[in-house]
């Protein structure tokens, strides 16, 4: 039950953004949109998979499973801690600029959990960076704030 109440606000955030999307100017809208209009595709297949494992479970057991468990609280927290630094990248972009910002955002999860080494945190630093930089200031020019006060 937990998937589908996931990709069901998935879908609705996407929502949101792709019509947000529709202010941006028309070269700019389209990569949005699509991204946007992808995401709820993903997210209804989502939520089709899971009914169908729900149904498919209730039919073959004699006890029927839970429709929801509460997840461990250590994935609890690790879920409100990400929330919160998106809410702290978001804030930071306009105050400390998309070069500091982004790398930062970037680099804490990565220190912290580990999943890769210290080259691999670098090598992923500088491709998100770099790529969304090609993106969104060359490709798409928007007017993002690079620098702190720009």
């Amino acid at each position: 039950m937990g998937r589908i109440v996931v990709a069901g606000l998935t879908i609705g955030i996407c929502a949101y953004l792709y019509s947000l999307a529709g202010d941006y100017p028309r070269a700019a809208r389209r990569l949005p949109q699509i991204l946007a209009l992808c995401v709820m595709g993903l997210a209804a297949a989502g939520i089709v998979q899971a009914v169908v494992q729900i149904l498919g479970e209730r039919r073959h057991a004699g006890d029927p499973p839970p429709l929801f468990t509460a997840p461990p609280r250590e994935d609890v927290v690790v879920g409100l801690g990400f929330v919160a630094l998106v809410a702290a990248y978001i804030w930071a972009i306009p105050h400390a600029g998309y070069l500091v910002a982004t790398p930062l955002m970037l680099l804490v999860p990565l220190a912290v959990l580990r999943p890769i080494g210290w080259l691999g945190i670098g090598i992923t630093l500088l491709a998100v960076t770099g790529g969304i930089l090609l993106i969104f200031i060359w490709f798409l020019n928007l007017p993002i704030p690079l620098i702190p006060g720009d």
